[in-house]
C-alpha cells in the first residue's frame, strides 16, 4: 500500500515532462509501514539526474551508488526512510519493464509515470501507477493506480491505496 499527496505527484509529473524525451528518476522519502496493514507514506520526493549514458536515457535510467548514498543521508537528516523510487516512461505505458524488475528491490514502491510527447504539441504526464516487486522477484504487482492526468497537470487530490498485493 502507498499513500502520496497530489502535490508530490504533480512534482513527479513535472520532472517527467521536463526530462522528456528521456526518463526522469528520483527517490521517494517517507515512512515505512510498521505492519502489513499500513501504507508506505510518501512525504517527499528527491529528484535525481539520470546517470545512464546519454544515448540510452530515452528508455533507461540509472541511479548511481553515490546518488543512492546521498539520498540515504538526506532521508536520515530528515528523519525519513527511503520508501521507493519513481521514474518516467517516455511514450510508453506506466508498466514496469523487465529491466525495471531486474533492478528493483522487494518491499519498496515503484511509481512510474507515462509521459507522452509524440501525439501532443508538448509532452504531458498521462498516467501514474505504483508497483511493488514480489519477494521472489518474479513479477511486479500493481500497488495503486494513481490516476490519469488531464491537460498535462496532475490531479491535486491526495491519493491513498488500500490495495493488497
Amino acid at each position: 500500500m502507498i499513500s502520496i499527496d497530489g502535490a508530490i505527484l504533480a512534482r513527479i509529473h513535472a520532472h517527467g515532462v521536463r526530462d522528456y524525451p528521456n526518463e526522469a528518476c528520483g527517490v521517494l522519502l517517507g515512512a515505512l509501514p510498521v505492519s502489513s496493514t499500513q501504507p508506505r507514506v510518501v512525504t517527499r520526493e528527491l529528484p535525481l539526474g539520470n546517470s545512464r549514458e546519454s544515448g540510452e536515457q530515452y528508455h533507461r535510467f540509472v541511479i548511481t551508488p553515490r546518488d543512492y548514498l546521498d539520498a540515504e543521508r538526506r532521508a536520515g537528516e530528515l528523519g525519513l526512510d527511503i520508501v521507493g523510487f519513481y521514474h518516467s516512461h517516455p511514450d510508453h505505458p506506466s508498466v514496469p519493464s523487465d529491466y525495471d524488475r531486474d533492478h528493483a528491490f522487494p518491499g519498496l514502491s515503484y511509481i512510474i509515470t507515462a509521459v507522452e510527447g509524440k501525439i501532443w504539441a508538448s509532452p504531458r504526464a498521462v498516467r501514474t501507477q505504483s508497483w511493488t516487486l514480489a519477494l521472489d522477484r518474479s513479477a511486479f504487482h500493481l500497488e495503486a493506480d494513481l490516476g490519469e492526468t488531464t491537460q498535462g497537470s496532475a490531479n491535486t487530490a491526495a491519493h491513498s491505496s488500500a490495495n493488497e498485493e
